[in-house]
């Protein structure tokens, strides 16, 4: 059985040969994940991304979306508004069901979750703008 590398740093990336389906073996959302390895955003911003509206690059793949995040949005019941965002099925075994189990897995707060915004997401995990902002450059 072939090992998967956890703890890949954005100079270990490396193309995926097609859309990933099950989390890759750093996704925050796994349930197998390393407790805080987020990259530069918190717990709570990776929550408000998951509740946003944009697309998210998978950080181990990055010329394919994170299939945590789009499963974990099953999970959630949150339905991404644009088609061309990744969409999933709901896998509560290999990621998180909720918010809360995210959060504690993570060392994140409800409370503070609450109050972040899926721009505070793009901004600090990604560098790139909200789904708004997208849609206003493709036009």
């Amino acid at each position: 059985m072939k090992r998967r590398l956890k703890l890949i740093t954005s100079d270990m990336a490396t193309p995926a040969k097609a859309q990933l389906t099950k989390p890759c073996s750093d996704c925050p959302f796994s349930r197998e994940s390393v407790r805080g390895w987020l990259g530069p955003a918190t717990a709570e911003q990776w929550i408000a991304g998951a509740h946003g509206e944009s697309q998210v690059p998978c950080h181990v793949h990055p010329n394919v979306q994170c299939a945590g995040m789009a499963i974990f949005r099953a999970n959630i019941c949150k339905v991404p508004r644009d088609e061309e965002t990744l969409q999933l099925p709901s896998d509560r075994v290999r990621v998180f069901t909720w918010d809360d189990q995210f959060l504690a897995h993570h060392g994140g707060s409800v409370e503070l979750a609450r109050k972040t915004t899926d721009r505070d997401f793009c901004e600090a995990a990604f560098d790139i703008p909200p789904i708004e902002e997208q849609r206003k450059k493709k036009r």
